[in-house]
């Protein structure tokens, strides 16, 4: 019987991962829309780092393209990634830029 019901959590779990990472693809594979409303700089390493809305995601340089950078106002176009389980911009193309 106890093995049975670890079995079942087991299987729980395991179904839940794979809810997880299908919704993770699909968000990856969508593109969206959004404004940079702040830069940040990272006093320990001197790297900045923004927030985009909707949503007050971040942005990190690395999901940008190579020497891109943001500025306060800028359009973005950007897919979902996750970093310690919360939502960033990856794969981040500026639209408009707010100059």
């Amino acid at each position: 019987m106890e093995e049975d019901e670890r079995r079942r959590q087991e299987d729980e779990r395991r179904r839940q991962e794979d809810e997880r990472r299908r919704q993770e693809e699909e968000e990856y594979e969508q593109r969206y829309y959004g404004t940079v409303v702040s830069i940040k700089k990272n006093h320990a390493h001197g790297n900045e780092y923004a927030f985009v809305e909707p949503g007050n995601k971040f942005l990190h340089p690395s999901d940008m393209r190579l020497g891109e950078w943001v500025d306060v106002g800028d359009e973005i176009n950007y897919s979902i990634g996750y970093f310690n389980d919360r939502q960033k911009c990856v794969d981040v193309v500026i639209t408009e830029y707010s100059g």
